[in-house]
């Protein structure tokens, strides 16, 4: 069964934006590569963040 994954992201053009910060993905840990980042987004261990808040994607 297919399912859509909840995500979340900023589309920041200046390192000043003030709405830097606002929007991304959220974990609770460090993550080094690109297979870290895989591993958490598909054991869905992460949250996003939307307007500075984090939301549980649960």
């Amino acid at each position: 069964m297919k399912y859509k994954i909840a995500f979340s992201g900023g589309d920041m053009h200046r390192a000043d934006d003030s709405k830097l910060g606002n929007a991304g993905v959220v974990f609770d840990r460090r993550v080094k590569n690109m297979q870290e980042f895989l591993d958490a987004i598909r054991s869905q261990k992460y949250g996003i963040l939307v307007e500075g808040k984090e939301y549980d994607i649960h």
